[in-house]
Order: structure tokens, then C-alpha cells, then sequence
């Protein structure tokens, strides 16, 4: 994660550029300065082989999980669409009343043209995230059956 500050802290102040602010060695997230007001700190999780062995593992066909990831896939449409929402509303400015932004500075055209090229590759994704959540609900119906036919014999 990068993170823009406008004022350093006093933490910070008295650190040399791409310093530690935190003990490497221990499980804290580490921070370095690298310019005046930019920090980069580093959130990953430092394994040791002791609990790689001990870590559970996460059964990617449990209920629960294709649960999370049709949220997670839902949550991202959600965005998407909003966003193109958004690049439309800017579509439709910049192109005016006439609708043909024939009298567009060149900057404003290559704006246009980025902003209708994001929301095409925003609907690509859109529907390839569509056809991969039907596909988990489908996933998800057919475990949660097989799920209460397990139990249905053991009883």
C-alpha cells in the first residue's frame, strides 16, 4: 500500500528515505519513506514454516466460500456499473447538445475516446463477472443439494 501525506509525523520526521519505521522482526506492518510525504507499508502477513503447516485449509467448493465469492463478485459489479454510469454522464457532456463533439479541443476527443474505450472494456467485464457469478449460484445450489442429501443418509 502507498499512501500520500501531505505533512509527515514526528515518527517520521527523523527517518533517512526507505527506512523501517517498524521492527522488521516483528509482526507489525513495516513502513518506509520514500520521498517527502510517501510512504509505502508493507501488510503482508511474514509466515514461518511452523505455521504453514499449521494453517487451515479453506475447501473452495464449502457453501460458505462460493457464498463470499458470488458477494465479492456482486460487489465488484456493483462498482463497474456505477462507474460506467458515471463515464457515461461525461460521455454525454462532453459530446454536447448535438451529440457529436465536433467542437472538442483535441485533448477533449482523446478524453472522449479513453472514456467510451473504459466503458466497452468495463462491459466485458461486466459480463464475463455475470456468466462467472451464474455459475457459482449454480455451484452453490447443486453442493448445498449434495450437502443435505449427505445428511438425509447419515440419519
Amino acid at each position: 500500500l502507498i499512501h500520500f501525506s501531505p505533512t509527515t509525523t514526528t515518527t517520521m520526521s527523523n527517518n533517512s528515505s526507505s527506512s523501517p519505521i517498524t521492527n522488521p522482526s516483528s509482526s507489525e506492518p513495516v513502513e518506509q519513506k520514500l520521498m517527502e510525504g510517501v510512504y509505502f507499508t508493507d501488510y503482508r502477513k511474514k509466515s514461518s514454516s511452523s505455521e504453514n503447516n499449521s494453517a487451515p485449509t479453506i475447501d473452495k467448493n464449502s457453501p460458505i466460500q462460493i457464498r463470499a465469492s458470488i458477494q465479492e463478485l456482486k460487489h465488484r459489479l456493483g462498482h463497474l456499473n456505477y462507474s460506467n454510469d458515471e463515464l457515461r454522464k461525461v460521455i454525454k457532456e462532453l459530446k454536447g447538445d448535438d451529440n457529436s463533439g465536433k467542437s472538442l479541443s483535441e485533448d477533449d476527443k482523446d478524453s472522449l475516446k479513453l472514456y467510451e474505450e473504459s466503458v466497452l472494456e468495463n462491459i466485458m467485464i461486466i459480463e464475463r463477472d455475470e456468466k462467472r457469478k451464474k455459475e457459482l449460484e449454480e455451484k452453490l445450489r447443486y453442493e448445498e443439494m449434495k450437502g443435505s442429501q449427505t445428511k438425509e443418509m447419515l440419519l
